[in-house]
């Protein structure tokens, strides 16, 4: 599971305190929403829907050798081809299956969604497929039946074993029979024989497909936070020595935990099917074991803990181990700040992270590195910038693409043994610290697609919703012909008739009230005086530039790092003549080196700079405003309108005096239209709530044939 959504909140955590419990408690019911726990499936739709596919045939296959993969005193994973081995580079994809409408634990993609999916992997050059935790049955079935009939583009698997976190506990001695249950249980089931009786939140059933042959490695764990490390070394203190029947490890606790459970992994694969094969815990830049001099631990955990499990002897385990990271070119920001980073460049310009991956390899000289999540969102709001361009967001989906090709050339050419692109799908679900504030609650994401959130837009494949109906909501007589309106799980819409097309000359302004007639500001930033009371005002000059706006009591700018003015009272407010405020986000905070030379500036990012597509233009899918003939399209996704759920047609309105987030009932929105001299001004409209996940249908995202052009000019056989 990709933790990159938590991660920042340890940073803020570390503000008050290195180790505040409270805060790690919080996100850790956060984060595990759905595995583990109590899911409450709203399963979604996706057309094509055909009748269910029955289970594949019995396939008869030779043998296995014993050690079919191995990863030993290798810069790559190799396979054995029946005489030797062979070099084997890794072109994967993470699959998350949070479909619209469920949990991650709900684990709802059906049998045909995955025969669809194995097959379009094939076709974009992919050769690797992760999963994090067990699945259902169908999901290995269909894995067997693709394989089975596609010898000349198989899927290898990359397996995980999910680590929960044990409540108020932050040890990772506490999980330890769980997970070695756990463990056990996913290797049973890939090997065809798992049974598993009916639980909520995990996968269950009966297993018969046997996989094994197509499990290139197991990728075991999470991203360990700091302070579960911290305080597991802590409370174990005198376990530094592990001597298994397989390997040792001299090393600290938490290092000493993760080497028996591979010792243990190893023993029960061995004793139970006659195989074994290459192993990694999972791990992220923040436990690397590198320093990082321009973190500080007055700002930031970042820096503060380590694994290392290149310490590990191996003896009698021919299949070896592998290191593999999470890394993105935008996290921590020691990737984005070091100055050694930032001097590298490739073909594209500035390149920071093959500056991380250069001094990652050199402490893996004799192991291969994998890289098991890499890539960029297709999201509308950026969560950190990155001197590379690649951001945590704020592209369109053929950025998304460009970067996605960009990383896998770079893993490639630092001599890596491959990567995983983060991910499949997109998923609702997930959450990101910059919109945690100003979405909730977090179990109703399933039921709307935040466009806004880095962490729900990392697919390759995006669920698009039926286009709405529209609702004329105001008529006018002179130049604005009428407004209509409409509202879907993505965006709020508006499209505004005239009766001549916008010029290069022209200045369009609106008016947004969104949620009470007595509340908000009636001079729009073009000096018009409204009936209407605005929390919102968009900005079109001429056809090529769009501002939104918000008034200053209603501004959440700074809302994470408690750095907003006083003006800023998070509620709208009855005012006339209130400054109008760009819609920013704050997404960094200033901070220093370790060594206090070096400052890094706080950084911002413009969100409320729309963009804007003319007429001919080509669509991208961050357009905000479509100038098509006389029409004049807008669509905003809601967390610009501070809806916090749409779903229940629920708005900020905080009392900053208090500790959680308050909200307010919306009565719709209204809006008031100002072009020349002329003001037209609305009703409200006021959509239906709604309570299960809309009809979806998958679409691959624009950018993916960039990526898919990258992958097939790496060959597999390096």
């Amino acid at each position: 599971m990709n933790d990159r959504a938590v991660k920042s909140a340890f940073r803020a955590a570390a503000l008050g305190a290195l180790l505040s419990l409270s805060t790690a408690c919080q996100t850790v019911d956060n984060l595990l929403v759905g595995i583990g726990g109590t899911p409450k499936p709203q399963p979604s739709s996706s057309t094509p829907i055909s009748s269910p596919t029955p289970p594949p045939e019995k396939f008869s296959f030779p043998d296995q050798h014993p050690v079919p993969f191995t990863a030993k005193d290798r810069q790559f994973l190799a396979r054995w081809n029946g005489n030797q081995y062979e070099n084997f580079y890794i072109k994967g994809v993470n699959l998350g299956i949070g479909l619209p409408g469920t949990q991650a634990g709900d684990l709802a993609a059906t049998r045909e969604q995955f025969a669809r999916w194995f097959k379009r992997m094939g076709e974009l050059g992919f050769n690797s497929l992760r999963v994090y935790t067990l699945h259902y049955p169908h999901f290995y079935e269909e894995l067997a039946r693709y394989n089975s009939t596609h010898p000349d583009k198989l899927i290898y698997l990359f397996h995980g074993a999910w680590l929960d976190e044990v409540e108020n506990a932050h040890d990772l001695y506490a999980s330890t029979t769980a997970f070695d249950a756990g463990v056990e249980e996913v290797v049973n089931a890939v090997h065809g024989r798992g049974n598993i009786a009916s639980r909520q939140g995990r996968a269950y059933g009966t297993y018969t497909a046997d996989v094994s042959r197509w499990i290139m490695g197991w990728i075991i764990g999470r991203e360990v936070s700091p302070e579960e490390v911290i305080l597991t070394n802590q409370k174990h203190a005198d376990k530094t020595n592990y001597q298994g029947k397989n390997l040792k490890l001299a090393g600290s606790p938490s290092e000493v935990w993760w080497a028996e459970r591979v010792d243990k992994l190893i023993e029960f694969e061995r004793n139970t099917f006659k195989v074994e094969r290459p192993i990694s815990v999972s791990s992220w830049p923040t436990l690397d074991p590198l320093t990082h001099p321009t973190e500080n631990e007055k700002y930031s955990q970042e820096d503060t803990a380590q694994i290392d499990m290149s310490k590990l002897q191996l003896g009698t385990v021919p299949a070896g181990y592998f290191a593999s990271y999470h890394a993105y070119p935008y996290y921590p920001d020691f990737m984005n700040d070091n100055p050694e980073y930032v001097k590298n460049r490739d073909g594209e310009g500035v390149n920071n992270y093959i500056g991380y991956l250069k001094q990652l390899k050199a402490h893996y000289p004799n192991m291969p590195l994998v890289i098991g999540e890499y890539g960029v969102p297709s999201s509308w709001g950026n969560a950190h910038f990155s001197p590379s361009g690649m951001h945590h967001g704020g592209h369109d989906e053929e950025a998304q693409g460009r970067y996605n090709a960009r990383l896998t050339r770079d893993i490639h050419d630092q001599g890596l043994a491959g990567g995983m692109v983060f991910a499949w799908i997109d998923e609702w679900w997930k959450r990101t610290w910059i919109v945690d504030e100003i979405s909730m609650p977090r179990e109703n994401y399933r039921l709307w697609h935040n466009l806004t959130s880095p962490e729900e837009n990392f697919g390759l494949i995006a669920f698009d919703v039926e286009t709405p109906a529209t609702h004329t909501v105001a008529e006018g007589q002179g130049r604005i012909r009428s407004v209509k309106a409409s509202a879907d799980a993505s965006f709020f819409h508006l499209k505004i008739e005239l009766n001549s097309a916008l010029g290069p000359e022209d200045e369009l302004v609106l008016g947004v009230d969104t949620y009470s007639d007595e509340l908000g500001e009636v001079i729009l930033p073009n000096g018009v005086k409204t009936v209407r009371r605005n929390e919102f005002a968009l900005r079109i000059q001429g056809t090529e530039m769009a501002q939104w706006l918000v008034t200053q009591p209603y501004d959440l700018f700074g809302i994470w790092h408690n750095s907003s003015g006083p003006q800023q009272i998070y509620q709208s407010k009855k005012t006339e003549g209130a400054p109008w405020i760009p819609v920013r986000w704050q997404n960094g905070q200033e901070h220093v080196s370790r060594d206090e030379k070096l400052t890094f500036p706080i950084t911002i990012f413009p969100i409320g700079e729309l963009q804007v597509r003319g007429p001919g233009e080509n669509a991208s899918s961050r357009d905000a405003v479509i100038l098509n003939g006389n029409s004049v399209e807008i669509r905003l996704p809601w967390t610009l309108l501070q809806f916090v759920d749409p779903t229940t047609l629920t708005v900020t309105h905080d009392d900053r005096a208090t500790k959680g987030r308050e909200t307010a009932p919306s009565e719709g929105v209204g809006v008031s239209v100002s072009l020349q001299g002329e003001l037209l001004e609305s009703g409200r409209y006021r959509w239906a709530p709604w309570s299960q996940a809309p009809e979806v249908r998958e679409r691959e995202k624009s950018g993916t044939r960039l990526l898919e052009a990258a992958l097939k000019a790496i060959p597999d056989k390096p």
